[in-house]
């Protein structure tokens, strides 16, 4: 199994460390949750798709990574090859911003550049048509996060979004801080492309990468999947990350 790797401690006989990333199975990252993200955009500027990226978790959450030490890491890695390993294939957000492309592996916030002013933006779901209507959506508030599965334990979670299912092809629309009481979180298929259109200048923020944004941004679901070696399920990381169904004291 080739693995890039740029820390120390990674060893046997079954793996060969690469110097290239491009020439690895898999990509060992250390760190939180923004480490991996960081990783992932790596992946996807350089159109990496096959390699699997396998995060050891030294930050405070993680629920993209594995609680895997080097030990550890050294007797899986020894122990398989790249098809044995419990990869998870996640969705990906394309957004277009000005002609330029991004990719999301957890969420796209779009915010006011002048903090403590009423935002307004328009939202319309487009390929979504109910009865021959396209849904239209006002929202105003301190802005709004457009969020794929992985992200939902992310900023859609504290914005108080619902938590999803990563297998589950959906998307997220969050208000952060609505004006209005009955503006609520809104979950919608994976087909839908959604346009966002802001008069205000803002900010488009992808997966913690803040950019100026466009009066039109489009956002949408990537054909390409990112590839994540996972060694517990999400439902065990909930449970033990968020304290669910422990007893209160």
């Amino acid at each position: 199994m080739k693995v890039f790797y740029s820390g120390k401690g990674i060893h046997g006989s079954s793996i060969e460390l690469v110097n290239k990333l491009a020439d690895a199975d898999v990509y060992i990252v250390e760190g939180g949750d923004g480490t991996m993200l960081r990783a992932v955009s790596h992946i996807c500027l350089n159109k990496l798709w096959h390699i699997a990226i396998l995060g050891s978790n030294t930050g405070h959450v993680g629920f993209l990574s594995n609680d895997l030490n080097i030990k550890l890491l050294n007797s899986v890695l020894n122990k398989s090859n790249i098809d044995d390993l419990p990869i998870e294939e996640r969705n990906l957000l394309i957004v277009e911003n000005n002609g330029q492309y991004h990719y999301a592996l957890n969420e796209v916030v779009l915010q006011p550049q002048a903090p403590g002013h009423l935002f307004e933006v328009g939202v319309s779901l487009h390929n979504l048509e109910i009865n021959g209507k396209m849904f239209i959506l006002e929202y105003k508030g301190d802005g709004v996060i457009i969020s794929t599965a992985s992200g939902s334990t992310a900023y859609n979670l504290s914005a108080g979004g619902p938590i999803v299912l990563p297998e589950l092809n959906t998307l997220t629309i969050t208000p952060i801080c609505p004006f209005s009481l009955a503006t609520r979180p809104l979950i919608i298929p994976g087909r839908t492309t959604i346009c966002i259109d802001t008069g205000a200048p803002a900010y488009l923020t992808v997966d913690g990468v803040a950019t100026e944004a466009h009066n039109l941004i489009h956002v949408r679901m990537s054909q390409h999947k990112v590839r994540l070696v996972k060694f517990s399920s999400f439902v065990d990381a909930v449970h033990e990350k968020l304290g669910w169904n422990r007893s209160i004291k």
